[in-house]
């Protein structure tokens, strides 16, 4: 078995009931360990939760709902992938196939070496396959995506150092996806999540990295099909409807609102970041627990319930 670095965690599994390494945050650790400051460390931090109104009396820090937010932003390598979900089970995680990494330099990137002579220049296109280590289920996952050559440092040779001269720099190439298919599932969507909703969110999921203007947009469209089913009247538009909406829960619809604004910049303007998108999804991925699972009800209830049996005991 693989030893994590000084720092990484084992967790307990909460899908198979038995203690294993969440490959999601080990092979994150095992990455900017080889090849990132010492910064970019820290991957067990607990996130960000809503501390506000009735949806945010519980905070779900430790949860392993919570979308991890590094697995849609960290590049690949030749040698690893990121631990992203497996789309057919949900319980295991993706690795490169053996031997299916294919790159090819671009025509534009080897006119440009050829003028400049730098490695930096140099840019790819690559394609390979991925496949789940969960079980029996082996559900395999084309990915395409583009590669850059990029210096990580300077290296120092005695012959250089002894004549005086600059340090050699060294290079590495990552490799940045743009598509994968079947498309992953970048936050758990409830089960009782209406296949409407899950619709538009999926096709989000599928343009994140390729174009996120366009993922904001199709996110704004599946806050209608959320108001559609909450029954909101249609003729009113989205602004309006999320207005109506909270009258009802004021502190969800603070929340859509700012979805919704995500949604006209995509819409409208396309300069949605990255991080931007991850916010949203971050928001969304809130909500919809909180409206079809009714997480905070259902803890709020087993609270009530404990106190109700233990509040005569000496404290």
């Amino acid at each position: 078995m693989n030893q994590a670095p000084s720092g990484a965690t084992w967790w307990p599994s909460a899908r198979t009931g038995i203690c294993r390494p969440d490959g999601a945050e080990i092979l994150f650790w095992f990455w900017f360990y080889k090849y990132a400051a010492p910064t970019a460390l820290g991957t067990n931090a607990v996130p960000k939760s809503f501390c506000d109104g009735r949806l945010g009396q519980l905070a779900f820090e430790s949860s392993s709902a919570n979308m991890k937010r590094s697995l849609w932003t960290q590049p690949l390598t030749k040698q690893s992938s990121p631990a992203w979900p497996c789309p057919a089970c949900a319980s295991g995680t993706l690795a490169f196939v053996p031997n299916s990494f294919v790159e090819k330099e671009t025509v534009e990137s080897k006119q440009t070496y050829k003028i400049l002579g730098e490695p930096e220049s140099i840019t790819y296109t690559f394609s390979a396959w991925l496949k789940c280590s969960y079980g029996n289920c082996g559900e395999k996952v084309a990915v395409i995506g583009v590669g850059k050559v990029i210096a990580t440092g300077a290296l120092d040779s005695d012959e250089e150092l002894n004549e005086g001269g600059p340090p050699s720099p060294e290079y590495q190439t990552i490799y940045q996806p743009l598509f994968c298919w079947p498309m992953l599932d970048m936050f758990e969507l409830p089960e009782k999540c209406p296949d409407k909703i899950k619709l538009e969110l999926q096709a989000g999921f599928r343009l994140f990295w390729l174009d996120q203007a366009a993922s904001a947009g199709r996110l704004r469209v599946s806050l209608e099909r959320l108001m559609d089913h909450c029954r909101v009247p249609q003729h009113l538009g989205l602004h309006k409807r999320i207005e109506k909406f909270s009258e009802k829960d004021s502190v969800a619809g603070e929340k859509l609102m700012a979805l919704k604004w995500l949604g006209n910049t995509g819409s409208h303007q396309s300069n949605v970041s990255r991080d931007d998108l991850l916010d949203g999804f971050e928001i969304l991925e809130f909500l919809v627990a909180e409206l079809f699972d009714k997480r905070t009800d259902r803890v709020t209830k087993l609270a009530r319930q404990i106190s109700k049996k233990h509040k005569s005991r000496r404290k």
